[in-house]
């Protein structure tokens, strides 16, 4: 093949080779090229008749390799051919290349004003988004129109297939926290995540939440100037720092420290100051 083609095999094949190869198999084989080098990404995307299969190659130290599974080169469970993107929940990921509203390949486009479908109560972007709709999703292996509703009081998308009885369940202007689980209003921030199952069964000692700030040196690398660090136990854990804790004072423990930076040549550190609660 080499030889029909032109190419030397004995020189490194570039983009230029790349596109040989692609031309030869457009009607059998797509070529799709991931660079191991630079974080997985996709450097060359061929141009194939459309619905061939894919031949995914990893280039990594100037050797190519063939790619089986390409969610297990991203060590993820799945892996979106449409927007290539690796993902391990299918209820989180959101496909750039599909539609929003039918969740179809290919988005749909907004002709006029939208339709309300009057089994889900949800809002199309248009005749064919509403036809498309009642299709099944592969992502869901049910159609749009089944899996999500509308509430008719706060117009809240209701996922269906997510929970038991969701619809009945439901409650206007509250929302579960993906961190925390609970039944929250829209003005709840929270920002801890929950502890994995690793470590559901263990008890908690402390907890430590501690900030960096840093100054830009002559190489331009961040150095951390001033670090200040709380530790909390599960007694004081939404108490002020300031407070009194039974529990961090019966073991002595120093509840806040920060060190400043004195020497950024030498990247000495000092203690600035210690309190103990």
């Amino acid at each position: 093949m080499y030889e029909v083609l032109g190419v030397n095999p004995r020189e490194p094949a570039g983009r230029p080779e790349w596109c040989i190869f692609q031309e030869h198999l457009k009607d059998k084989y797509q070529i799709i090229i991931h660079d191991g080098d630079a974080g997985n990404c996709i450097i060359f995307r061929g141009v194939a008749t459309l619905g061939v299969p894919i031949l995914r190659l990893y280039l990594m130290e100037k050797y190519f390799y063939y790619i089986k599974k390409i969610n297990s080169v991203f060590n993820r469970n799945h892996y979106c051919t449409q927007c290539d993107k690796p993902y391990s929940d299918k209820k989180r990921h959101k496909c750039k290349a599909s539609c929003m509203s039918c969740k179809q390949v290919h988005p749909c486009p907004l002709n006029g004003q939208r339709i309300q479908c009057e089994h889900c109560h949800r809002y199309l972007r248009g005749p064919l988004c509403l036809a498309r709709h009642f299709q099944r999703v592969p992502l869901y292996t049910v159609s749009t129109c089944v899996k999500y509703r509308a509430c008719l009081k706060c117009y809240t998308t209701i996922d269906t297939q997510e929970e038991e009885h969701s619809i009945n369940k439901h409650i206007c202007d509250v929302y579960k926290c993906r961190n925390c689980k609970q039944l929250c209003k829209p003005n709840h921030r929270c920002y801890i995540q929950r502890l994995s199952e690793e470590f559901e069964g263990e008890t908690i000692r402390y907890f430590v939440f501690y900030d960096f700030e840093t100054m830009l040196d002559e190489s331009n690398i961040h150095v951390p100037v001033l670090c200040i660090a709380h530790r909390v136990c599960p007694l004081c854990l939404e108490k002020d720092i300031n407070e009194h804790c039974d529990g961090c004072n019966a073991k002595n423990t120093q509840r806040e420290c920060f060190f400043f930076m004195v020497n950024i040549a030498s990247r000495s550190f000092v203690s600035g100051s210690f309190r103990l609660k």
